[in-house]
């Protein structure tokens, strides 16, 4: 084709060829420009059909104006000049000519720095927005459709060309593993695709371009359609350090196999974007960890986390800022049974103050006003499937939040009793109303209905055109009209009036007359899509009891008896979707158990502590066993010799083992039948039972804190000439070698449960990770600072620490293919007071806090929790049919 002409375009060079066709640098003899040539196979409009589709869709896309989208100048089919008599005509689209370079060629040479991975997914994003919104889905993004500008713009190609059926199987023809591996699940199934399939390549594209290679490799195109279908990608973090966990969060939502759990639009992936772009956690670094001595970092490859990425990311945190705290999923391992009715009670740790949630109109975020652990008050999203949460940034000393009918913003009220709307993910306020009065809510339409001066008005999103639209009626007693809400109709509002010395009722509002009537006594009504209104009896605003009453749509009238939802005067807001899940009983708990009674907490029984008597000293160090069925604890005195307490947790029988000298640390053996005791700096191993000694070590140098491998066979230990933090030696429980392990002032190591890795941390308060059998060493609290004390989960799924300013932190982890962090850490709770923690092979958590050693007695002993609570009833639209009426 190079030299002869297609239609009035002169072809002057070959620029690359695919399935789909072959693309031409060709000069539009017309109008004089450089253009670029797509020349398709005369099969791909095998049928009249296909050629209807085609020319619908690329006509569509001709008239994409974006600047991150090839401009399509023309559509048409044409024979080349030259051609033998009787050739088809090929179809051809003429496009933008864009100098530069592929995407894929510019990846192939490295990968990119995160900043302008981001930069160039926002750009490809802005072009699928724009396409999305005129219906027109791209099917093909890949790295090798996207063009960089000679500035670094991205510029995709390619829209309105993987449309028609005979298109489908030309690419999968002619495809190679590069377009395969950006394939959709559904798109690979050869199912009907949206939207969300565009926004899965782009997931695949993001990944790609920061880690060097394809999410899903393979050798060959059933193998990379298995990894698709079946597979998770390696996590982001386990390739590369230095990436955000917001955009590997971001990432895995794009690349979610289920497109229901992808974004809904382009949009929200925009947004997101945009928030990390502009975030200074966007670094440009390689792929590195430690290796030999702290001081000196080494690159080495971390292996392959062996765990499914998308069961992980149910327990990563996505934080805009630190101190985020993990929950728990609401639906793991239950009937899903269509209409069955289901009870759960559920609690988040670290929320306090907790007011007015609501819930997403998709039914998978709420939000609520509250303070976490660290003191930030505002707005708080809650993950409902994860139970992750996230500040709202942007929403500082504000409450009761509401989403707009899209979900994407919110509206809240301040402190200053003003309103402001902001992005649902955070970001900038736009104040809308001063100094308003109740809650205000969104009208169906966009616009916001809110109180003032004892009024209800209603005014645009943007603050624009405020009018009033109730009239209270003074004549009648009418002091004031609260709370509005809108109904399905869209004309009428619910709302409660505040009565001169009588109960508040409740009201329906006509918007277009201004006009209402009463219908009742009670207060703070919303509609249900269930067909009921529910609301509190009228004795007060936000408390009460909680009632629900069928309302007709039509009639605006009650049409039933009123039903009692809860008779706890105490139940000041509850939530609800419209898919029936409803959650209430909301209220935040500070358990502070003490004076002998809080020794040790049991995080999911407030109840389970100790009743430790006639004791002085102090307990200054504790371990489970290892089926948490019993604790060993060191009481500790000043001026005789110490001993150790093995309590049964359940029978709550003591066993005291004596000895001669001063202990400050001990561990069990793995099955529970040895206490291992630091003893005056040497190695004592007792029996639990009380029956005595059984046996001891002699070191090289004086012992402190240790930990006994799990098949028994070695210790590793600090070594230290008085008290205080060490080198770690490694003790041969076998034949009594003594070696040094590792140089350093380090303290508190915790050997792994596979026996493959220890955990320490060092003098500057960094938690390290270092292999047993080999030179790997990893910094496991690069994202804490001064952190301390690691402990593994038996399960080895999280390694424990604390850090300041005393918080529990928990990040989770890999250890089936050598060590990997998969996310950034976890806060689980805050604490008052110098704290220290252990976990039972069950995976319970116990706490025992305390003040400084030595300065107090055994019965100022501590432990706190703070957490949120509430219940969730699935399906509670069906048990509001079998509540019997309210008893007049």
């Amino acid at each position: 084709m190079v030299g002869k002409s297609l239609s009035h375009y002169k072809i002057t060079a070959e620029l690359g060829r695919g399935g789909m066709g072959i693309v031409y640098k060709a000069q539009d003899t017309k109008l004089d420009r450089t253009v670029a040539i797509k020349v398709l196979p005369s099969a791909a409009l095998s049928s009249e059909d296909d050629r209807a589709r085609f020319y619908r869709e690329a006509k569509a896309a001709a008239q994409l104006h974006h600047p991150h989208i090839a401009s399509v100048f023309e559509i048409d089919e044409a024979v080349p000049s030259d051609a033998p008599h009787g050739t088809e005509p090929s179809p051809f689209i003429a496009m933008e000519y864009i100098e530069g370079e592929t995407l894929h060629d510019h990846i192939q040479q490295s990968p990119l720095k995160i900043k302008e991975a981001v930069r160039i997914g926002r750009e490809i994003a802005s072009a699928l927005e724009a396409a999305h919104e005129k219906g027109i889905v791209h099917r093909d993004i890949k790295s090798a459709n996207v063009m960089l500008t000679s500035k670094g713009s991205a510029k995709v190609l390619d829209f309105g060309l993987a449309q028609t059926a005979a298109s489908t199987k030309l690419t999968r023809m002619g495809s190679t593993l590069g377009t395969v591996a950006y394939m959709s699940p559904e798109q690979a199934r050869g199912e009907e695709v949206d939207l969300k399939t565009d926004l899965w390549s782009l997931g695949a594209v993001l990944y790609e371009m920061i880690a060097g290679r394809s999410p899903f490799p393979g050798d060959y195109e059933q193998a990379v359609v298995y990894e698709i279908l079946n597979q998770e990608p390696e996590p982001l973090t386990a390739v590369r350090t230095g990436v955000p966990m917001e955009l590997e969060a971001v990432i895995n939502k794009c690349l979610a196999k289920d497109p229901e759990y992808r974004y809904p639009s382009a949009s929200g992936l925009i947004v997101d974007l945009k928030r990390i772009e502009a975030s200074s956690s966007v670094r440009t670094t390689s792929v590195s960890v430690l290796t030999g001595a702290i001081s000196a970092p080494a690159t080495v490859p971390i292996p392959r986390s062996g765990l499914p990425w998308m069961i992980i990311s149910a327990f990563v945190v996505v934080s805009l800022v630190a101190g985020i705290f993990l929950g728990t999923s609401f639906f793991a391992a239950v009937d899903d049974t269509p209409g069955l009715i289901r009870k759960y009670s559920m609690e988040l740790s670290g929320l306090t103050g907790v007011f007015l949630p609501d819930i997403s109109p998709d039914g998978k975020w709420m939000v609520v006003g509250a303070t976490d652990s660290l003191g930030w008050e505002g707005g708080f999203r809650i993950e409902l499937e994860t139970g992750t949460v996230e500040r709202i940034v942007g929403t500082e000393s504000g409450g009761v939040f509401k989403f707009s009918p899209d979900g994407d913003r919110l509206l809240f009220r301040a402190s200053n009793n003003n309103i402001y709307v902001i992005p649902a993910v955070g970001g900038s306020a736009v104040e809308v109303v001063k100094a308003a009065t109740g809650i205000a809510s969104w009208h169906p339409d966009g616009s916001i209905l809110y109180g003032v001066d004892a009024q209800i008005w209603r005014v645009d999103a943007s603050g624009d055109n405020p009018v009033q639209v109730s009239f209270p009626d003074s004549t009648s007693g009418e002091v004031g009209h609260y709370n509005p809400r809108a109904l399905p109709d869209r004309r009428h509002v619910l709302m409660h009036v505040s009565n001169s010395g009588a109960a508040l009722s409740i009201a329906v509002l006509d918007l277009d007359s201004g006009l209402h009537k009463m219908l009742g006594p009670g207060s703070n009504p919303v509609y249900v899509p269930s067909g009921h209104v529910l609301y509190f009896d009228g004795q007060g605003p936000w408390s009460g009891q909680l009632l629900a009453r069928p309302f007709d749509l039509n009639s605006l009238e009650f049409t039933g008896a009123t039903v009692s939802i809860t008779a706890s005067s105490d139940i000041s807001t509850f939530a609800f979707d419209q898919y029936g899940t409803f959650f209430s009983n909301f209220n935040t708990e500070l358990d502070v158990l003490e004076n002998n009674e809080a020794l040790f907490y049991k995080k999911s029984e407030s109840e389970a502590s100790f009743q430790l008597t006639e004791l002085s000293g102090v307990l200054s160090h504790f371990r489970l066993s290892p089926n948490g069925k019993e604790v060993a604890a060191i009481i500790d005195f000043s001026a005789a010799d110490d001993y150790v307490l093995v309590i049964n947790r359940e029978t709550r029988v003591q066993l005291q083992i004596n000895f001669s000298g001063d202990a400050d640390y001990m561990a069990w053996s793995a099955d529970g039948t040895e206490l291992f005791l630091e003893v005056d700096s040497q190695l004592e191993v007792f029996s639990p039972t009380g029956s005595g000694r059984i046996r001891s070590y002699t070191t090289a140098e004086n012992l402190s804190n240790f930990d006994v491998s799990p098949d028994g066979s070695f210790i590793i230990y600090v070594s230290h000439p008085g008290r205080g933090s060490g080198s770690l030696r490694m003790l041969s429980l076998e034949d009594s070698t003594d070696v040094s392990f590792y140089e350093g002032l380090l303290a508190n190591p915790r050997i792994s449960p596979d026996g493959n890795y220890v955990a320490f941390h060092d003098s500057q308060f960094n938690v390290y990770v270092k292999e047993i059998l080999g030179d790997g060493l990893y910094l496991a609290s690069r994202d804490v600072s001064r952190a301390r004390r690691p402990v593994w989960s038996p399960d080895g799924n999280f390694l424990y620490f604390d850090a300041e300013p005393n918080r529990l932190v928990r990040i989770p982890i890999s250890l089936e293919n050598g060590f990997s962090q998969l996310s950034r850490p976890e806060e689980l709770s805050f604490f008052s007071r110098e704290f220290e923690m252990d976990i039972s092979e069950d995976g319970e958590i116990v706490v025992l806090t305390s003040g400084s050693p030595g300065t107090e007695t055994l019965n100022e002993q501590q432990t706190e929790f703070v957490t949120f609570r509430y219940d969730v009833t699935v399906n509670w639209f069906e048990e509001l049919k079998t509540l019997a009426p309210q008893s007049e």
